[in-house]
């Protein structure tokens, strides 16, 4: 059946299969904390009007707001049931149904409700700017937080979780993006960083080596140590004046063969390495990621120094001095992450 197709509680069943057993560990807190996490990644590119940002960053919120309702057990067509029999803000709402909007009683799929909120909020919706609409959906799921914390009756917690959703709607009718069209692109029925259903992320076997042209000697180091740690090492060795587009497919193609990455910078920034960046942080566990940048002259003025300040925003960004001092940390924070994944697989039922 097409995507176009799927209710609330197919997208519900969908984002349960692939990451039910990667989730089993986090409590209901943990969870919502994981929507607030993804709510807070959209504000800046809603402020700035990215609309390529806001695609990629909405259907993380639909998959959060899924998980958080599999795991309290909430039915997302009966908490979005308010905005049909009494939509908040609608005095007259009796005089609109869903039936004279989508020729069905009730909406069942995403397109169903982003078409009817859509006409029903037209004349509201039209008047609130972007960055009040997330605004009120931080507000939100600032109460959905604050009442799950205060162990509210589950009624409240819905009524609240009700609003995060419709505000994401409303974000997407704003944009005019396609709700479901945009979630199928990056969640078709499996993980989009591994590629499979149930999710494997939380596994480490394959790490990526990313470079600037001034760190090679670190890499050749670098890709010794993961060696050395029984883990298979994705590197070009040469970055000349050879790398060019056609490389580059073959590198986000070694990106995408791998669950993790060591990204290594220094001074020599160059669009590739940048697009290798973003297309790691877009593919990866971003827990299985390490960035580590060299300090030096001219760092402070350089282009790169301006992306990291981005980044940083979002993903730890580890400095170094001396090769040495790379080697310690990476091999501990590597060793870290492989017990952290161990002690995660014991709690997983085997499937």
């Amino acid at each position: 059946m097409s995507h176009r197709r799927w209710t609330l509680p197919e997208y519900s069943a969908m984002f349960k299969e692939i990451y039910e057993t990667r989730n089993l560990s986090l409590t209901h807190e943990q969870t919502l904390h994981r929507l607030i996490e993804e709510i807070a990644e959209i504000v800046k590119p809603v402020f700035v009007y990215d609309l390529r940002e806001i695609k990629w960053d909405l259907p993380d919120i639909i998959a959060w707001i899924c998980a958080f309702a599999n795991k309290c057990r909430i039915d997302l067509p009966e908490i979005m049931n308010k905005y049909i029999e009494n939509p908040p803000g609608k005095l007259d709402a009796h005089r609109i149904q869903p039936i004279d909007i989508i020729r069905t009683e009730t909406p069942e799929t995403l397109e169903d409700w982003q078409r009817y909120l859509s006409v029903i909020y037209r004349n509201e919706n039209a008047n609130i700017p972007p960055e009040l609409m997330i605004a009120k959906m931080i507000e939100d799921v600032g109460m959905t937080s604050r009442k799950l914390r205060t162990r509210s009756d589950i009624s409240e917690v819905k009524k609240d979780l009700a609003g995060v959703f419709a505000w994401t709607i409303a974000l997407a009718n704003k944009f005019q993006i396609k709700l479901d069209d945009a979630v199928y692109k990056k969640y078709p029925n499996y993980c989009f960083r591994c590629r499979s259903k149930p999710c494997k992320c939380f596994r480490l076997s394959t790490i990526f080596i990313s470079y600037t042209t001034d760190t090679r000697e670190e890499m050749l180091q670098v890709k010794d140590l993961i060696t050395s740690l029984s883990l298979k090492v994705e590197v070009f060795e040469e970055l000349g004046p050879a790398f060019r587009r056609m490389r580059m497919v073959e590198a986000f193609d070694a990106i995408n063969r791998s669950n993790s990455a060591v990204i290594l910078l220094k001074s020599h920034w160059s669009e590739n390495v940048w697009a290798e960046l973003i297309e790691v942080l877009k593919t990866i566990d971003e827990d299985n990621v390490w960035i580590f940048a060299k300090k030096g002259k001219g760092m402070k003025d350089s282009k790169l120094q301006a992306m990291l300040e981005d980044i940083q925003h979002f993903h730890k960004i580890e400095y170094y001095t001396a090769t040495g001092q790379l080697l310690e940390r990476l091999k501990q924070a590597i060793e870290t992450r492989i017990t952290e994944l161990r002690k995660l697989e014991a709690k997983t039922p085997k499937i």
